[in-house]
């Protein structure tokens, strides 16, 4: 069953999608971050561990999606990149970006770049850590393409 863009199910399937299998060379490999410990999994909102370091909390704002405005969170730390739906009051960076801007970034359509040079997406807050954070979600790139292959628009 596919899962609709920006719905919890779709974060499910995401967070799903983007947690690595445990190997025999890294057993930590598979954890899921405990949100409660202030640790985090990937969207974009599941756990991968990987070398990469540096910490980010990041606020995602979607305007004028079907059913409404779409905020989600999206938490780097320690290798791990996990996102749900709702609002954090101890966010490094807001982006907001309206829903066609979403869709056209989410089918790789877009760029980030291309976007933010356009002005499709305003970024507010420390984009020093934001960057920290870039190397840690590039590391669930693949499972999050393999979400996104089961999403619906």
């Amino acid at each position: 069953m596919l899962a609709r863009f920006l719905t919890p199910e779709w974060f499910e399937e995401l967070n799903r999608a983007t947690t690595c299998p445990a190997s025999a060379d890294n057993p930590a490999e598979g954890s899921v971050a405990n949100p409660a410990e202030g640790s985090v999994a990937n969207p974009a909102e599941g756990s991968v561990t990987n070398p990469a370091e540096g910490s980010v909390t990041i606020q995602q704002v979607v305007t004028g999606a079907p059913d409404g405005e779409v905020a989600y969170v999206v938490r780097v730390s320690g290798g791990r990149v996990h996102a749900t739906l709702g609002r954090a009051a101890d966010t490094d960076v807001t982006i907001v970006e309206d829903y066609g801007t979403a869709l056209a970034l989410s089918r790789g359509e877009m760029s980030a770049r291309a976007a933010l040079l356009a002005g499709r997406i305003q970024i507010r807050g420390n984009t020093h850590a934001l960057v920290a954070g870039l190397a840690a979600m590039q590391a669930v790139q693949a499972g999050r393409q393999q979400a996104l292959a089961r999403t619906s628009y």
